[in-house]
């Protein structure tokens, strides 16, 4: 199609022309190409409008900057006044509505997520409508012919009923309008998100009358809200909605421009091609490509902490992997025409907001604001103390908060940094209020003032008012009072849970930042996010009611969300010359059948899934995971009121509303008497925007690792194209990243039915470094895993053996503990190593938290357990936490720490048991009882390297095999692997004669041992149902064994403790034990009096037929059988 448009000839206008002349018959060819002629049959309002001002001698240089530059140097005026409402831009509309409505809806419910954007769409119509024009026989073919054979006056029913299906050429306005009308089906997707939770999670039946009314109310309340606001978000010069240009360029590219002729629409297509082979690489094949970063390359082999910070500050290529800093991403996907579209004064605020926000996050996490450092780094989700993530399920029982649970959970935690961003948010919102207010509002005055009186600067608008009838005022107050009552009797009729009250706070909240956001949106490209600030005034005003939460944040913050993007699609229909009132009608009926199409189907998936998405994680074709993630963030915010109350750990969250607010009033002030320094204009200083990115990534970012790519790309298109490039900035700038949008959503697409899941199984590309799967994809390190510390005392290393240097962590009830107990004893440590002792109960939930405690008041001691003599630490997690504040594993004892270094330095029992013993001989007193112990003697290591092996693996970790055995088929199977170690043990005593294990010497297996005997008949024959036999009536060598260390030998009766033992397996196993009752025996837990003389012992044993058998297959000699 020639770019060039032909005037119609004729002095009376087109239908003297046809009248007065006589054609031959065309070809369809020779129709086509007079095609942009067909103002000669479509109506007499053709004029100079309808010629494109882009042949003025300084566009092409011009240098664009302002909404007025971009009016008149960028946008060009054609108009071919085309139809834009015809049968098929509304057919393939409707239809191109309800596949997006159906894929949104059907993915919301699959294990993988894809998403059909703009640009998509808009090439989706231009290929369906194209093959819709060259299938169809077409009217202006039949019309042509019929008028060339000399017919005049009204068509025959047939042509007319031929040219109703397909007009001619698919026209620019009609793709536009099938794009625009299509997108809006996303509209209303927000009151169907509130009817599959109230359905799936609260067992609250939904009846038609709160499907239609709410539906149509949640999703055109904006709508009416933005006829309203037109004036100043729509008609004025300054409201360019700088995000759609690339949508607008390329509707004008595709239909404008032949490829043959066109220089800017071949590019467009090569483009288009080019990122559709690339895009796969990225996206499938080489991950990495979007996160390529040098310092994770250098750093990659790091670990410990050393690997946890520099992840922090580095790695970005996952959720909250942290900032992201220096990464490049060469992936369009997260680049976008968005971030590259949007003016130079945002790039600047974006560049500078960034900057700030890495600074303070790095800030708030290692000064540890808000406790950040016993928390993950970067998280949005509510957190227990530990880190993990809070049992929002268990506290909001059916949807009602159970305040007993909330007492015994705690209030939720927020990560520092999430706590910040949200303050920031707040702030951001304050500020844009006054913004607007201060800074715009004599202008907003103005525009409106300007719209009364016929007066408009921006000559597109004045263009659509002089050859269009404008949709009337009251039809969008129509809209907006028709939605209003309809939400008012969904809420006064029906069991929803948001009182009438709150139904009308949440309109005034969305009324009065919807103009300010649009305003700012249009004029900048990007608005302020203000979802959460309506789920925090909705959790504040009603708490406890999620449901309603929900309800209120629906309609507060669409009403929001859809009048921005309403004025966006109604700019954009200046820009593209379509008439107002045809905009009015596509975009309701889009939203409207949207939002039906949405309900439809999400009633049936959840109907025939109802259990799976509820309750499980699903399974190949259906996922509950979005709809769970979106109830868990509705109920949490039910507890806004307890979060953020005054007094409360985020008191200062609701006053970032009054921070911004006030840095605004302070702008202004000083703009008054400093209007410019030098060339600069304070009033281009936008601190809502400068708010927003200074705390943009913990709340909005999930990969950090495409921000330095999405400031590098804008500055390189606004600064560098804009200013020194100015002709390839104006015809391919736009054209050029629509056709990488459209390319890299086109590939997503066909990945995600190919390979990614949303068709069938998923098909992982294979792992290789490019894609590290089982890592992350920027080859950031990543911590070991191992729960455990393993430092070392020794005289070279970085823990030097020094007095009060070290404490003790332990508990007196656990065996693994009291190995490093005694040997403390044994050796004389008492004055090296200081100790703090654990309660033995309660210990938490079933994960282990909140842990084991320390008594911390009067009311909560307990005999034998001291306060935390370092930190004063209320539980065991505190001290993990002061080492590391990431730490996901168990908060077990022992723990020895440096109080020098102020971090641990050891944790595990057995690393213990090996080096404690000589770790401090060099400093021990000559006359200490343990100056000459040695547990680990040379001569018998090899010996107690194989004892060690089995007797952990089958007696010490056994017995807890056996007592948290899950099923009869775990218990039978463990119970026998424990007597047999026993049979083992007896006869390994008996055999070197005693008094310990290994004859005459006391070595490190008799501490292993002890630990784990000295509690047989006291808890395991009971608790842990090891009763195939008695240490005391089944293990005579055993038992004089224990009775001589207990007795005789000073550390180990001193360190046994059982009514800590006792009291805690049976107050702490909630599942074993479920009513915490005590047994009073055995008695006596050691009996007196020791036989020295093992000679005179007869080995015991227990025969029964399992335990036998087990003997064989773990030790199997002969010899050992015959000893038995």
């Amino acid at each position: 199609m020639s770019s060039t448009n032909v005037e119609p000839k004729g002095p009376h206008g087109p239908e003297d022309t046809f009248e007065t002349s006589v054609f031959p018959v065309p070809s369809p060819t020779d129709i086509d190409e007079k095609s942009d002629a067909k103002n000669a049959v479509l109506g007499p309002e053709v004029h100079d409008a309808s010629h494109t001002d882009e042949s003025d001698s300084d566009s092409k240089d011009a240098i664009i900057v302002t909404g007025a530059d971009a009016s008149r140097h960028l946008l060009p005026m054609r108009d071919d006044h085309d139809d834009a409402l015809t049968f098929r831009s509304i057919l393939l509309a409707s239809g191109l509505a309800c596949f997006q409505a159906v894929m949104y809806q059907i993915y919301t419910f699959k294990p993988t997520m894809i998403t059909i954007q703009g640009t998509f769409i808009v090439l989706i119509s231009y290929f369906i409508g194209n093959a819709w024009a060259f299938a169809l026989p077409r009217g202006d073919h039949f019309e042509a012919r019929w008028r060339a054979k000399g017919n005049t006056g009204a068509l025959p029913f047939l042509i007319k009923f031929i040219k109703f299906i397909n007009p001619g050429p698919w026209g620019l306005k009609e793709h536009a309008i099938c794009a625009i009308t299509a997108t809006s089906a996303s509209n209303a997707a927000a009151s169907v998100q509130v009817f599959a939770a109230q359905d799936l999670f609260y067992n609250m039946p939904l009846s038609p009358t709160t499907v239609i009314l709410s539906t149509i109310s949640i999703g055109l309340f904006g709508y009416g809200l933005c006829g309203i606001m037109r004036p100043v978000a729509v008609w004025h010069v300054d409201a360019v909605f700088w995000s759609n240009l690339p949508t607008v360029k390329t509707l004008q590219g595709l239909h404008w421009q032949e490829v043959k002729d066109s220089k800017p629409l071949r590019v467009f297509w090569y483009s288009f091609g080019g990122m559709s082979i690339y895009e796969f690489f990225p996206a499938y094949i080489f991950p990495w490509l979007n996160s390529v970063s040098v310092p994770c390359l250098a750093a990659m082999k790091a670990t410990g902490n050393t690997a946890k910070n520099l992840t922090r500050v580095f790695g970005g290529a996952t959720n909250n992997e942290g900032l992201g800093l220096f990464s490049i991403s060469l992936d369009w996907q997260y680049i976008t025409s968005f971030n590259t579209s949007l003016p130079l004064p945002l790039q600047a605020h974006m560049a500078v907001g960034f900057v700030v926000c890495y600074i303070v996050m790095a800030g708030i996490y290692y000064g540890n604001g808000w406790g950040a450092k016993s928390l993950p780094f970067m998280s949005t989700r509510l957190l227990l103390e530990n880190g993990t993530t809070y049992p929002v399920a268990e506290v909001f029982e059916g949807g009602v908060l159970n305040e007993s649970r909330l007492l015994e959970f705690g209030l939720p935690r927020l990560t520092g940094t999430f706590a910040y961003a949200m303050f920031m948010a707040n702030a951001a919102i304050g500020a844009l209020i006054l913004h607007c207010i201060l800074f715009w509002g004599k202008d907003v005055v103005k525009a409106f003032k300007s719209a009364r009186e016929g007066r408009y600067d921006d000559r597109h608008h004045e263009h659509m008012a002089k050859h269009y009838k404008e949709a009337p005022w009251w039809w969008y107050v129509t809209v907006l009072v028709g939605s209003f009552v309809l939400g008012l009797v969904v809420v006064i009729k029906e069991n929803i849970t948001l009182p009438a009250w709150a139904y009308v706070v949440s309109l005034i909240l969305g009324c009065l930042i919807a103009p300010v956001s649009t305003l700012l949106f249009s004029r900048y490209g990007n608005g302020i996010a203000t979802n959460n600030l309506s789920k925090m005034i909705a959790g504040l005003m009603l708490p406890g009611k999620p449901v309603g939460n929900m309800y209120f944040a629906a309609w507060s913050h669409n009403v929001i969300a859809n009048a921005v993007t309403l004025s966006g699609d109604l700019k954009m229909g200046e820009y593209l010359k379509i008439p107002p009132r045809v905009m009015f009608l596509t975009q309701i009926w889009g939203t409207i059948l949207g939002g039906f199409i949405n309900y439809a189907i999400m009633i049936s998936i959840v109907g025939s899934n109802r259990d799976l998405l509820r309750d499980g994680d699903g399974n190949s074709s259906w996922s509950g995971a979005t709809m769970q993630s979106y109830n868990t963030n509705a109920t949490s915010w039910a507890l806004a009121g307890y979060l953020y109350k005054l007094g409360g750990t985020y008191e200062l969250v609701p006053f970032g509303l009054l921070v911004g607010a006030g840095l605004v009033v302070l702008h202004r002030i000083f703009y008054k008497f400093y209007p410019k320094i030098k060339n600069f204009d304070v009033a281009d200083i936008n601190f809502p925007q400068f708010i927003q990115f200074a705390g943009y990534i913990p709340y909005n970012q999930s990969q950090t690792c495409v921000i330095l790519s999405q400031i590098l790309s804008g500055f390189f298109v606004q600064f560098y194209l804009r200013n020194y490039r100015p002709r390839i900035f104006r015809d391919y700038s736009y054209l050029v990243t629509g056709a990488f949008d459209g390319a890299s959503l086109t590939v997503l697409f066909i990945l995600s039915f190919a390979v990614f899941g949303a068709g069938g199984p998923g098909h992982p590309f294979p792992s290789w470094w490019g894609n590290n799967v089982n890592g992350n994809y920027d080859l950031c390190p990543i911590p070991d895993p191992d729960d455990s510390w393993h430092g070392v005392i020794t005289a070279d290393g970085p823990f030097h053996p020094e007095k009060d240097r070290y404490h003790l962590y332990i508990g007196l009830f656990c065996p693994f503990a009291h190995r490093a107990n005694l040997v403390r004893h044994l050796k004389g440590l008492q004055d090296i190593i200081s100790l703090s002792v654990v309660k033995p109960y309660p210990k938490g939930d079933d994960k282990g938290w909140p842990g084991w405690q320390f008594p911390s008041s009067p009311d909560d001691l307990y005999e034998g357990a001291t306060e935390d003599h370092l930190f004063k630490s209320k539980y065991m997690h505190e001290v993990y936490f002061r080492d590391d504040p990431d730490y996901k594993g168990r908060y077990s004892v022992p723990v020895l720490w440096d109080k020098k270094e102020d971090r641990m330095v050891n944790n595990e029992s057995h690393e213990l048991l090996r080096w404690l013993p000589t770790a401090f001989d060099s400093i021990l007193d000559s006359n200490s009882p343990g100056q000459d112990l040695d547990l680990y003697p040379e001569n018998l290591r090899s010996t107690i390297d194989d004892i060690n092996v089995w007797m952990q693996r089958d007696l010490n970790s056994g017995v807890y095999k056996a007592g948290f055995a899950m099923t009869q088929e775990d218990y039978n199977n463990n119970v026998p692997t424990v007597f047999a170690a026993l049979n083992k043990l007896e006869a390994l005593i008996h055999q070197n004669g005693g008094p310990y294990i290994l004859g005459k010497q006391l070595t490190e297996v008799d501490i292993r041992a002890y630990a784990t005997v000295v509690r047989f008949d006291v808890v395991y024959v009971g608790h842990f149902k090891c009763d195939l036999g008695t240490i005391r009536a089944n293990y005579p060598v055993i038992h004089e064994w224990l009775k001589n260390l207990y007795w005789n030998v000073t550390g180990f009766k001193e360190t046994a403790d059982f009514r800590h033992i006792k009291e805690n397996y049976t107050k702490s196993h909630y599942k074993i034990n479920p009513l915490a009752i005590t047994p009073l025996g055995p008695f006596p837990y050691i009996e007196e009096g020791v036989n020295l003389d093992f000679s005179k012992l007869k080995p015991g044993v227990i025969r029964h037929p399992a335990v036998l058998e087990r003997q064989k297959e773990l030790y199997g000699s002969e010899e050992f059988s015959q000893r038995l």
